[in-house]
C-alpha cells in the first residue's frame, strides 16, 4: 500500500518516519515517542530490511515481531519466479 493511500485506513493511525537528515538514532527516538503516545503493545515488522538499534529493542522487549518477507502474500509471486530459476 502506498504511504498516502495507507493513511488513517480503517481509522488507524499512519506515520511516516524517515531517517533522513538525523540519522537513524533520531527515527528510532520518534518512533519510540509515537509507540509511546499511542499507547502501541506490540511491533510486527514486515519486509523490513534494517537492524533495529540494541537500545529500541530494549524499550520494547518481548514486544516485537519480525515477519520473513516470504510469509508475506505480495512476495509469493516473486519467490517462486526466484525459486523456479534457482535463485533460492
Amino acid at each position: 500500500m502506498r504511504r498516502r493511500g495507507a493513511r488513517g485506513v480503517y481509522g488507524i493511525p499512519f506515520h511516516c518516519v524517515d531517517a533522513g537528515p538525523g540519522g537513524k538514532a533520531a527515527a528510532e527516538t520518534r518512533q519510540l515517542e509515537l509507540l509511546e503516545r499511542e499507547e502501541i503493545d506490540l511491533v510486527v515488522l514486515a519486509a523490513i530490511h534494517a537492524i533495529l538499534s540494541p537500545d529500541f529493542v530494549a524499550r520494547r522487549p518481548h514486544r516485537i515481531i519480525n515477519v520473513h518477507h516470504s510469509f508475506l502474500p505480495a512476495f509469493v509471486a516473486r519467490v517462486r519466479i526466484i525459486r523456479l530459476f534457482g535463485g533460492v
